[in-house]
């Protein structure tokens, strides 16, 4: 995850994203493992239109015909950001977003699974979905790191469970269930909690 833009970006990039929640939506989006998915959530947060203005030299090459609209998930809403920011949070080239667009273009449907929750529900309604969601990852028992309670308040998830899984048993039987993003997201810039043990945690003997 590279730096972002600077403090003087007119959409003010920094302010709405600090750093724990860039480090949440960066985990988020490589959580997700699977590259249709990763298209899925590129081609929802970054929308393409046609430029409202464009010069002679412009209009003489079709690929500065087009403008695109970059955002982030920002708890239950999507935020406009800059390019820059975008891309260096999410550690890709724009070459990998213009796929993405495309295919979404073509009609493929990427994860028709994974869109649960994300259609004909009002803000009300994900806010409430949002608390629904946090409960559930709150349900799950966490223990403290014995070897480095100290140095951390770090809390630890069994080591068989894993996001999809968490995800997956929240989603059963939810009409309105938030996407695995969102899950993911909420995980990471909500909780400091982990899956895997720090190597303090493995006994020398």
């Amino acid at each position: 995850m590279k730096g972002g833009c600077g403090r003087g970006c007119r959409y003010e990039c920094h302010t709405s994203f600090n750093q724990r929640k860039k480090e949440g939506i960066f985990h988020g989006f490589w959580e997700l493992s699977d590259t249709q998915r990763q298209w899925d959530f590129l081609a929802t947060c970054v929308t393409e239109f046609e430029a409202k203005r464009a010069s002679h030299a412009e209009k003489s090459s079709s690929s500065r015909q087009k403008s695109k609209k970059w955002t982030l998930p920002l708890d239950v809403n999507n935020v406009t950001v800059c390019k820059t920011f975008f891309l260096d949070t999410l550690n890709i080239s724009e070459a990998r977003v213009i796929t993405a667009i495309k295919k979404k273009v073509s009609g493929i449907n990427f994860t028709s699974g994974d869109m649960r929750g994300r259609h004909h529900t009002g803000p009300t309604k994900n806010l409430i979905e949002r608390d629904t969601m946090k409960a559930h990852i709150e349900s799950f028992p966490t223990v403290e790191s014995h070897y480095c309670r100290h140095s951390t308040q770090r809390q630890y998830l069994e080591a068989d469970l894993s996001l999809h899984m968490m995800h997956r048993l929240y989603a059963e039987g939810r009409r309105n269930a938030l996407s695995l993003t969102s899950y993911v997201t909420i995980f990471y810039t909500e909780y400091t909690i982990g899956f895997h043990k720090t190597k303090q945690e493995v006994c020398d003997f």
